[in-house]
């Protein structure tokens, strides 16, 4: 209970909370079941790292699609061949945040719809803003958060 008290009155991570909490008495291992409670009380909180994913009108909305679908299901390891270099595999992301600002909302709202269809992730939050651009002017802005279908 310790931990959970260190992450939401210092506002920080639980992996942080165990580092932390290691400089005073080492022997402190939580269970893999408080663990995942602790994780869990992590999100509610807003401290869990949220990959980010922004996108532009510059590559196609497939492109897109593509990546936030490797983000949610993980990479496998390739070797090299045919001239290409080897892909170091990669875990799957729990959350995945597509963000768009201006024209590119469609984008981004586009490869959100598209992930939650094929039951890859579930939008979990929506995010609007316009903030002031070095124009002086603003612009809209929208983030998605998307939770993986495990």
């Amino acid at each position: 209970f310790i931990l959970a008290y260190m992450m939401k009155s210092q506002q920080i991570t639980l992996e942080q909370a165990i580092k932390d909490m290691r400089t005073k008495w080492d022997a402190t291992w939580p269970n893999d079941t408080f663990v995942e409670q602790l994780l869990e009380y992590e999100k509610e909180l807003g401290l869990a790292k949220v990959t980010e994913m922004k996108v532009s009108n510059k590559k196609g909305i497939g492109f897109y699609i593509r990546a936030a679908s490797s983000f949610l299901k993980g990479i496998e390891a390739q070797e090299a061949s045919n001239g290409k270099g080897a892909v170091e595999a990669k875990a799957p992301v729990d959350e995945l945040k597509i963000s768009g600002l201006g024209e590119a909302i469609n984008v981004a709202v586009a490869a959100a719809a598209r992930i939650e269809a094929d039951n890859l992730g579930t939008i979990v939050k929506i995010e609007t803003q316009y903030p002031e651009m070095a124009s002086g002017r603003g612009c809209a802005q929208i983030g998605i958060i998307m939770s993986r279908i495990k």
